[in-house]
């Protein structure tokens, strides 16, 4: 029963590490778009009637940059948890300028995969929720084996106090 145990161990590690690595290629692709036509990106943020006009050109050239920082991140297991938390929080505050929009009746593109993006707001949330629940699946799972984990810039004791 032992064997039968450490493959099933196996094929739930194996299935986490394609979900994490998913999540980091979807935010470097997503990163790559907004960055391969900036202009694109300012206009889709200016149409969210979000930002002031000043900051839109730091914010389009920050969201992107840190999406693909994240990316990385995840894939080279460096602050593997931190990244994780951070790719959800973005996640979530994507959704919640998404959802101010809509409920604001503002019409738009969101800007997500710049040229590749789908006009859709059921789309967009469905896509966004997605994203959020494999995401806190992964950390989940991430939590939950802390003590596997050696790439953790933290210094967590498993002991109780």
């Amino acid at each position: 029963m032992k064997g039968a145990d450490s493959i099933t161990v196996s094929i739930k590690n194996f299935m986490v590490c394609l979900l994490l690595y998913f999540i980091a290629v979807v935010f470097f692709i997503a990163g790559a778009m907004k960055m391969w036509d900036i202009h694109q990106f300012v206009d889709s943020l200016d149409s969210y009637q979000f930002f002031p006009e000043l900051a839109l050109g730091p914010v389009a050239f920050f969201i992107p940059s840190l999406e693909m920082v994240l990316a990385i991140c995840l894939l080279l297991k460096f602050f593997r948890l931190t990244s994780l938390i951070a790719s959800f929080l973005l996640l979530l505050c994507f959704t919640l300028v998404l959802m101010i929009s809509h409920l604001r009746g503002i019409d738009i593109s969101c800007g997500c995969f710049g040229a590749l993006e789908v006009h859709s707001y059921v789309y967009m949330y469905c896509r966004n929720i997605i994203l959020m629940l494999v995401t806190l699946f992964v950390l989940w799972q991430t939590i939950g084996n802390l003590e596997k984990l050696k790439s953790l810039p933290l210094n967590i004791s498993m002991q109780s106090n």
